[in-house]
């Protein structure tokens, strides 16, 4: 065919030069040149004309097919690479709450302003068609709002593909696709947030126990402390990661130890007293209470372990019952007269649950703090200097009248009375400084003395009003004598 194209369009040629007017020799190459031409030109038409060939019936194009057609529950688009839809099915639609009259071409946009415009969900759909015009495959996470208010979440999946399936048709000039796969992830996002949220409460109530909590490896290396353990060393808690423990540690006396030694299981570790260094210097002792877990070998593969300060009474009497420094303890605890130790800098040793309810703070808050800081600035020189009597020697007890600072402005008065602690030989150890909580008292005899100025108010005001009713009594008395003697008609009676 291609040939005898190519003949007649040679014969044409010449015969059009001769019409011309050219010669034999002229008439030969410019039918050749018109031959070309018309030859480019009818391969162009047919090129035009042809039909595409049919997409393969199987593979990637076929699934493709069977999901667009409704058949998987999954949401899927089909738009070109320039973003304009073809095809959504009815799980797209539903996922981005689109009308079901919407034209397909517009797909895409609808989508982006289906989207919450407040977060970063528009700033994502439009990277994922950017990259859908690059033919890279691409994925992300959006918000939609419902018709409630409420967000869903969608996890969106784009990928190119061309005419023989997904991969392929990306090299430039050929025809390619995008599918758009979406998936409602709202509940796995609901179900995340509960357990971070459950995480994040169980993290708060470890960092805010008022204990020490913390864990070693089986190196003895610290891994866990909490913020209470890091306040009493004085170290940063963060910093305190990958120690050993027994950096901190003075002296460690075990009470009991044992417990099931089954490999590979939780059980209970030794138990008992220690004593530790602050990074200050300072020495305090601490109760240890730890469980641990060890692998069949009895390799020690972690404890988790619990400090409790100032509880060395505690294992006082054995369990047979309660030694003389527990019952002591008890009736000290208990007391319902606030009650506080100092020591010779005047800083509290220790204090029962009635001083705390009286200065309305928390034992770390007073422990080993300066007994002025829980004063008024305006006491504080009077109790000092009454306080100094009884260190001196000059008195054995001294009573005085104090207020104490309490967190919000609140001001609690107290009656307090203090007495020398002595050891063996009569030397002064510290201070016992008992608290009668007289706050109520003293609004009483605060509102007496105000009920009294407003009785005193009454009486005098009752009193004044008593002397000018005299008055106006003899007033009017004698007016309405002379009224009687001067009738109307009289000149006097004006």
């Amino acid at each position: 065919m291609p040939h005898v194209l190519n003949a007649g369009a040679a014969l044409l040629g010449v015969a059009a030069g001769l019409m011309f007017g050219l010669d034999a020799g002229w008439a030969l190459p410019a039918g050749g040149v018109l031959a070309a031409a018309a030859l480019g030109l009818l391969a162009a038409s047919w090129r035009m004309g042809r039909k595409a060939p049919p997409r393969p019936t199987g593979g990637p194009m076929a699934e493709l097919i069977q999901m667009a057609a409704g058949s998987s529950g999954e949401g899927l688009l089909i738009a070109t690479w320039d973003g304009v839809g073809m095809y959504a099915n009815g799980a797209f639609r539903d996922l981005f709450f689109l009308d079901g009259d919407l034209g397909p071409t517009s797909l895409l946009d609808k989508v982006e302003r289906a989207l919450d415009s407040q977060g970063r969900s528009q700033d994502v759909f439009r990277k994922l068609r950017a990259a859908a015009a690059d033919g890279t495959p691409a994925g992300g996470e959006v918000i939609c709002r419902r018709q409630d208010g409420k967000p869903a979440w969608r996890r969106l999946r784009m990928e190119p593909f061309g005419e023989d399936g997904i991969g392929a048709g990306a090299g430039e000039g050929a025809s390619r696709y995008v599918q758009w796969r979406a998936q409602d992830i709202t509940e796995e996002k609901r179900q995340t947030a509960t357990r971070q949220s459950a995480e994040a409460r169980r993290a708060d109530l470890l960092d805010g126990l008022p204990v020490g909590v913390f864990s070693v490896d089986g190196r003895g290396r610290i891994v866990y402390a909490n913020s209470c353990l890091a306040k009493w060393l004085g170290v940063d808690r963060v910093a305190m990661g990958g120690k050993p423990f027994a950096e901190f540690v003075v002296s460690a006396s075990p009470v009991n130890g044992g417990g099931d030694e089954d490999g590979d299981e939780e059980s209970q570790g030794d138990h008992g007293l220690v004593t530790l260094r602050a990074a200050d210097g300072t020495e305090f002792t601490a109760s240890l209470l730890q469980s641990h877990r060890e692998t069949t070998d009895g390799t020690l593969v972690y404890t988790r372990s619990i400090l409790l300060r100032d509880m060395a009474w505690a294992e006082d009497g054995g369990a047979a019952g309660l030694g003389p420094a527990k019952r002591l303890r008890f009736l000290f605890d208990d007391a319902p007269v606030a009650i506080a130790l100092l020591d010779g800098l005047g800083k509290v040793m220790d204090c029962n649950r009635a001083f705390l309810t009286l200065a309305g703070a928390h034992r770390d808050m007073v422990a080993g703090r300066p007994f002025a800081e829980r004063l008024l600035p305006e006491d504080r020189d009077v109790v000092a200097s009454a306080l100094a009597d009884v260190i001196m020697g000059r008195v054995r007890a001294t009573q005085t009248e104090i207020r104490l600072a309490a967190p919000g402005g609140r001001q609690a008065a107290a009656t307090l009375f203090a007495s020398r602690m002595e050891d063996e030989q009569g030397n002064i150890t510290g201070l016992v400084l008992h608290f009668i909580d007289t706050t109520e008292q003293k609004n009483l005899e605060i509102q007496f003395a105000q009920s009294q100025k407003m009785q005193a108010v009454g009486q005098l005001a009752g009193g004044v009003a008593h002397d000018f009713n005299n008055l106006l009594t003899a007033m009017i008395g004698f007016t309405d004598l002379l009224l009687e003697r001067h009738g109307p008609g009289d000149p006097s009676f004006n």
